[in-house]
């Protein structure tokens, strides 16, 4: 009678963790229509020159979560993170974390640097020292690396080693230029396995997207311990009953 009580018992323990988990949750998704924009740039990367088209990309916004601060119909603009591919329309895209990409800190500070004005005031410029941060392992200067600017036009270089130098700076003096300058916006990395990924910037209003919890297996409630507690004292003490010697 007790092995056949502890096992049920056990049994339960065994079941009740993956009867009780919260079920994974699924990433938050946008889906968009390009409509048009970016600008086409020669640079260096990986040992070879080319010319590459990035940001700013014009959409409207086809589809979108509850929990972002965009509609169905709204014009954005994005950024290029990602130049192994292209972009296409339209494109359903995952919003994940800009932790993420390499100097996520610093492509923060970039954007603040970049839109306190309102927006970049220097587009080509913007896109390539966000190029410089995402792609050079030694991020700093845009002539030296293995990710350098290759155009002609000294005003975009310089213009960008501006933006690049201070939003750097700012990183390594723990300046939160984002915060200073965006405070409330919301800065989402829009993943995609097949097209080329893009930085959105969505204004005050927008919540984090949500992603699948770290631990999807959540140890047993504590009122279930309680009750396995109270089981198996209940089924001890019944069969100390049983074999209790009589009178």
């Amino acid at each position: 009678m007790k092995t056949r009580f502890l096992s049920w018992v056990v049994a339960i323990a065994a079941i009740t963790p993956f009867a009780v988990a919260t079920p994974r949750a699924a990433a938050d998704t946008i889906t968009l229509n390009y409509t048009g924009g970016g600008i086409t740039q020669s640079v260096f990367l990986n040992g070879s020159t080319s010319n590459v088209t990035g940001g700013p990309f014009n959409w409207n916004v086809t589809a979108v979560p509850p929990n972002v601060n965009l509609k169905v119909g709204n014009s954005i603009t994005t950024w290029c993170v990602e130049l192994a591919q292209g972009i296409a329309s339209p494109t359903t895209y995952t919003l994940a974390s800009v932790s993420t990409l390499p100097n996520a800190t610093s492509i923060m500070n970039l954007f603040g640097e970049g839109y306190k004005t309102g927006s970049p005031s220097n587009a080509a410029a913007f896109q390539l020292a966000l190029w410089e941060l995402v792609y050079d392992t030694s991020a700093g200067s845009l002539t030296a690396g293995n990710f350098r600017y290759t155009g002609s036009s000294n005003s975009t270089r310089n213009a960008a080693q501006t933006l690049l130098s201070q939003a750097l700076h700012n990183t390594a003096n723990g300046i939160n230029s984002f915060n200073r300058f965006l405070s409330g916006y919301t800065l989402y990395h829009l993943d995609s396995a097949t097209k080329q990924n893009q930085l959105l910037l969505v204004p005050p209003g927008a919540k984090p997207p949500t992603q699948p919890p770290v631990n999807p297996v959540p140890a047993p409630p504590a009122a279930l311990l309680a009750l396995f507690g109270v089981l198996a004292l209940g089924g001890r003490s019944t069969w100390f009953r049983k074999k209790a010697p009589t009178a």
